[in-house]
């Protein structure tokens, strides 16, 4: 992904889905990860981008 500045922002899906390498190594506890440094790049739980990450995740997962 790019983002409005041009950076490159990588997000690793499989990791975020679970599905790590390894064969079913897991290294997070978490079957989902959504660190804090995440929410606040996204303007905090209470910032438009979190919840409109949030909404997206919800239609993504219903999609699904």
């Amino acid at each position: 992904m790019i983002d409005s500045d041009g950076h490159i922002v990588h997000i690793d899906y499989g990791f975020l889905l679970g599905s790590a390498p390894g064969r079913g190594l897991k290294f997070e506890q978490a079957p989902f990860k959504l660190t804090q440094e995440f929410i606040n790049v996204l303007g905090g739980v209470r910032g438009r981008y979190y919840r409109l990450f949030r909404d997206l995740v919800k239609l993504g997962f219903m999609a699904l």
